[in-house]
């Protein structure tokens, strides 16, 4: 990572990733409203250069807020665990209430104390198998095998790391609505998709029995939607009246899909998914209304754009970032609010608004609790 967007990344969450925003993405998001404790949780550290701090403990958004604030270029959310950091296996569990209380570690080992388990980042062998959201990456990378095919669509085709508007659209789009009869299908109620700050959507599913998952079970799950339905089957009718009109956006792309011809239909608009980012709970995923440490675009909701080259990013001068952040009624404030307001669902006694006012508030271990991932 250069110099140029080192800067770029630090100035963004030192100046612009205000209080209100970072409560919401890294304490609501982070802790599921506090259905877990903020320790449960990964957090990894970019601090340029390409380096990283994985497994990296905080105890309250605001303490991820000022490594974030600290010289660092990007943070990253991992898995969900039932034990926290130590000094090693014999250690037992503790919350972070007993470690406000712990005493210094003694010669040889002993009970950690605070900044023991600040300065240490090694999760115990016995932590536990990862819990958390399942995240399904569709990328249009077109430089491995059974990626999208680009040739003949757009420009871009063949260059790594880069999209355009046109290939966005024509693949993309049913994208979407696959996706949508997917989950509809295997009855994923809550999710979120972000532009993954460079070519591609992240589908972030929210629901309970997905968090609980075991990577074999997530496994599973991932080659179900990965793979093509059955074309006599009710998801696969379903699926083709989905992509059936897209496959007429283009001329390259309707000659390689005659009318009714399912398994082209297929081959060329179902989504491509990397498995193995939505198998492991513990993969490490950038945190919605972030920037992509590369591109340093804004990894904004998927509604809030038709072309991922307009995305607020440092490199378009055309921007103005201070109104996109600063505003009352800015676009990175109002997505944090969207993605609030899917979190407490449609039957809340509060309003999203009123969740950060308290929050805010509120210090130390507000909306923390972790009964139900123990």
């Amino acid at each position: 990572m250069g110099s140029v967007k080192e800067s770029e990344l630090k100035y963004f969450y030192k100046t612009l990733f205000s209080d209100s925003v970072a409560c919401i993405l890294l304490g609501a998001f982070g802790t599921h409203l506090g259905r877990f404790d903020y320790w449960q949780r990964e957090y990894a550290i970019g601090w340029g250069n390409d380096q990283w701090n994985r497994r990296h403990v905080v105890h309250h958004w605001r303490d991820a807020l000022r490594l974030l604030r600290k010289d660092c270029c990007n943070i990253n959310l991992g898995g969900i665990f039932s034990i926290p950091l130590s000094g090693g296996a014999s250690v037992p569990a503790l919350t972070p209430y007993d470690l406000a209380a712990a005493p210094p570690s003694a010669a040889g080992g002993g009970v950690p104390g605070p900044r023991d388990w600040e300065r240490k980042h090694v999760w115990r062998d016995d932590a536990g198998t990862p819990l958390g959201e399942l995240v399904i990456d569709v990328d249009l990378d077109d430089q491995l095998e059974g990626m999208y095919d680009r040739r003949g669509i757009c420009g871009c085709a063949g260059q790594k790391r880069t999209v355009c508007e046109v290939c966005w659209h024509v693949f993309m789009d049913p994208a979407q609505a696959a996706m949508e009869v997917l989950l509809r299908h295997f009855g994923v109620t809550k999710y979120i998709v972000y532009f993954s700050g460079r070519r591609g959507l992240h589908w972030w599913l929210l629901d309970d029995w997905i968090i609980m998952m075991t990577n074999g079970e997530r496994a599973r799950l991932m080659e179900s939607f990965n793979t093509p339905p059955n074309e006599h089957s009710a998801l696969g009718r379903a699926m083709y009246e989905a992509l059936a009109p897209y496959a007429t956006a283009h001329p390259a792309l309707q000659a390689r899909c005659p009318p009714g011809d399912y398994v082209s239909l297929m081959r060329e608009l179902y989504p491509k998914m990397d498995v193995p980012v939505g198998a492991d709970a513990s993969h490490l995923h950038g945190i919605p209304l972030t920037l992509h440490p590369e591109t340093r675009v804004l990894r904004i909701p998927v509604g809030s754009i038709n072309d991922p080259r307009t995305c607020f990013s440092y490199k378009h001068d055309r921007f103005d970032v201070d109104r996109l952040t600063k505003n009352p009624n800015n676009i990175v404030w109002a997505c944090a609010l969207r993605l609030l307001a899917i979190l407490l669902g449609p039957n809340a006694s509060i309003t999203p608004t009123e969740w950060v006012q308290k929050a805010l508030s509120e210090g130390g271990h507000a909306f923390s609790k972790s009964e139900a991932f123990k």
